[in-house]
């Protein structure tokens, strides 16, 4: 889920190409530099212990600094059985944005202060939740998840130098993003970014709390968002947004909350902002319909 940028792979590649040849590059680059396995999962496992506790806000960041090309601004949660989709609209993953998973340190959000997310390291947090991460973006299909990178480790270690490397280094482990696998479409998506995680039973009561945690004000911020949509345990919660512009310092945000479609709440706040690079936000008189 990041912006489109210009690349040096030929135009007639899918993404789903290029995730291969990134592939083969990494495990020539394993071979050549044994070292590098262990480092790579040295450094995803510290920025997940890095994130825990915000997982879900991650991922909403991620999602709505994708919003801006998008004609309907929505982002949608939906929580069923152990499966967590996270959904929106707007740009959809390019090669920078791979790269910025499978790559740490490698986020193309880095000197961006536009985006509010850290692609890449904030989206390893999942995997504090996940057993499995599947992504369908644009063209893109693919999943993350251990046992592959444990298959990746497998396949190294038919190398004599690998091998002799784990001697050295028995914890030695791949880490899970940079060994995805292809999966198939999925086809007529609602949104043009689909994230699907395979929870972990362990962490389902983390999940809903992070999600139950969600509220009007979650949106107050989070500028290019219009629509957020929450959906678990049969209800579905629907956070509407309109900002009305008073002056080049002054905002009004309107949110109306509904539930299963009946209105439930509606909240005003007025943003008061020197250069609109940092804000405060007054409530305005409650007002129920």
């Amino acid at each position: 889920m990041t912006r489109e940028t210009q690349t040096l792979e030929p135009q007639n590649l899918t993404m789903n190409d290029i995730i291969i040849k990134k592939i083969e590059a990494r495990k020539r680059g394993y071979l050549n530099e044994p070292e590098l396995i262990l480092q790579g999962f040295r450094d995803e496992t510290n920025e997940i212990e890095g994130y825990h506790g915000r997982e879900l806000l991650e991922l909403l960041q991620n999602a709505v600094d994708e919003l801006g090309a998008a004609t309907n601004r929505h982002v949608c949660i939906e929580l069923s059985g152990n499966i967590l989709r996270f959904s929106n609209n707007g740009s959809v993953f390019s090669q920078d944005g791979i790269t910025s998973l499978m790559y740490s340190h490698l986020s193309p959000k880095h000197n961006d202060q536009t985006y509010i997310g850290n692609k890449g390291t904030g989206f390893r947090s999942v995997l504090n939740w996940a057993n499995g991460v599947r992504i369908y973006s644009g063209d893109l299909s693919i999943e993350f998840n251990p046992v592959f990178a444990e298959e990746l480790l497998n396949e190294l270690l038919k190398d004599e130098n690998i091998k002799n490397y784990q001697i050295r280094h028995p914890d030695l482990k791949v880490a899970t993003l940079v060994a995805p696998q292809i999966i198939p479409q999925l086809f007529q998506k609602a949104y043009d970014t689909v994230i699907e995680l395979d929870v972990k039973e362990a962490m389902l009561d983390d999940v809903q709390a992070q999600i139950n945690k969600i509220d009007a004000r979650t949106l107050l911020f989070l500028d290019e968002l219009e629509r957020l949509t929450i959906i678990q345990n049969e209800e579905k919660i629907v956070f509407d947004k309109t900002t009305t512009v008073k002056t080049e310092e002054q905002r009004l945000v309107s949110i109306t909350t509904y539930v299963n479609d009946d209105i439930t709440d509606f909240d005003e706040w007025c943003r008061f902002s020197p250069k609109m690079t940092a804000c405060i936000s007054l409530p305005m008189a409650e007002e129920m319909y």
